[in-house]
Parts: structure tokens; sequence; C-alpha cells
């Protein structure tokens, strides 16, 4: 169900951490509470009922002070660690920067990723990575003993893997930008779909079981959620 929101450009917060000020966006919307949350891109938005005072939002910000300003610093650091990859200058190849230029010849090569357009990217990594990342993907099922009904790579803008209720997994193509961990962790995740639609207790048990790292790697994972954002 879609919510009805309001948002008033005029109407913001800030957060002061030393002499940097963090801007916070308010968007007022038919809820009972009030949620906060920093994007990759570094905004910081708060969501929050109609008629909330404004005491009561910097109440509410106080209380979060130390966690907005270590997840804002955060996305900072990895801008700084990753600008090349943001500005299109180098593109991420099993987790390495490679540099990325623009040419009439698109391929992945040693040295180097060519592309014509942006929205070649997607086509060239298919080419180059597509089907290694899907032996990859039916390797992992034999080994552990499930049946997906299909398995294919396309690009998501806000995810990177889906299983539906047929059992066909899909993939996001930008998982070849990374390392094997996090391509192992979203197959397996997708795998434990097969047996568990939801994220329940059994759901996490059963990838706890097939993957004990899975933990640590999806904070590694979601570090690079910027990349569907980047490239789809």
């Amino acid at each position: 169900m879609q919510q009805n929101s309001t948002k008033n450009p005029a109407e913001s917060l800030d957060i002061k951490d030393g002499a940097a000020v963090i801007p916070v966006e308010v968007i007022r919307m038919r809820r009972k509470t009030i949620t906060v949350s920093v994007k990759d891109d570094g905004s910081v938005t708060l969501k929050c009922p109609p008629g909330l005072p404004k005491r009561e939002l910097d109440r509410f910000l106080a209380e979060k002070h130390d966690w907005i300003v270590k997840h804002y610093s955060d996305v900072m650091k990895r801008q700084a660690v990753y600008r090349d990859v943001i500005d299109f200058k180098a593109v991420l190849i099993n987790g390495q920067p490679r540099p990325l230029v623009f040419g009439q010849n698109p391929g992945i090569y040693p040295d180097r990723a060519e592309i014509r357009f942006r929205e070649d990217i997607e086509d060239v990594f298919l080419d180059a990575y597509g089907q290694k990342l899907m032996d990859y993907a039916w390797e992992l099922a034999d080994r552990f003993g499930v049946h997906p009904k299909s398995i294919a790579v396309k690009g998501y803008k806000s995810r990177w893997g889906c299983c539906d209720a047929d059992g066909n997994i899909r993939l996001n193509y930008a998982l070849m930008m990374l390392t094997r961990n996090e391509q192992t962790l979203v197959i397996l995740h997708e795998f434990c779909h097969l047996f568990h639609m939801d994220h329940s207790r059994a759901f996490h048990a059963l990838l706890d079981k097939w993957y004990p790292a899975n933990r640590r790697v999806q904070k590694r994972l979601n570090s690079f959620s910027f990349l569907l954002r980047l490239y789809n």
C-alpha cells in the first residue's frame, strides 16, 4: 500500500558533529512513528507524523545523534575510497578497481574496462562474467543439494537477487563486481528462499548452517549498495 506523504523542501533540521553540519530532510507523512535513515549518497531523511512538534523531532535526533553521525561518516569514507568508481573513472571487478575508459571497443581487458556509454556496463559484464556467475550458482546448488527451477542474471535497482514462488532465481549482474564471498552469500540467501520465502528464524538458521560467516559478509555487502543506484 502506498503511503500519502507531503514533502516540504523548506523543512529541514541540522545535526552538528564538531564543526561539521549534517542536514536532515524532514518528510511528514501518515504514520505513527518517527524513523531516520542515512542513504548511500549521504542524504539523511527523517519521516514523522504530520503534526509532530519540532521539539519532538529535536529530541528524537538528539537520541539518534551518535548513530546518525557514525553512519554518515561511514558513507563519506566509502565515497572517498570509491570516488573513481562513483565518477565512472574506474569499475570494480572481483572487488578490485580497474580503470574505466570510454571508447569504441566495449569489453573488459586486463588493463581496463571499456564502454561507449554508461548503459554499456551491464552488457559488458554479462558478456564477460554472466555465464561464469551462473555456473558458480549451479555448482553451489549441486554442493548444497538444492534444485532451483532456473538461474539467470540481470539488473536490479534495489536488490542483489530474488527467488520467486516457482523456484526461479535471479542474480544482479553487479555481483560480478564483488568478491566470491559476497556472491556466495547472495546465492545461498536465495537458495534458502527455496525453503523459506520469508526471513524467519528458520530462514536464518538455514543460512547460518550453510554460511556461518553470512552476518560478517552481509555488512560488507551492505557497504556496496551504492553500486545498485549507480548502475541500474
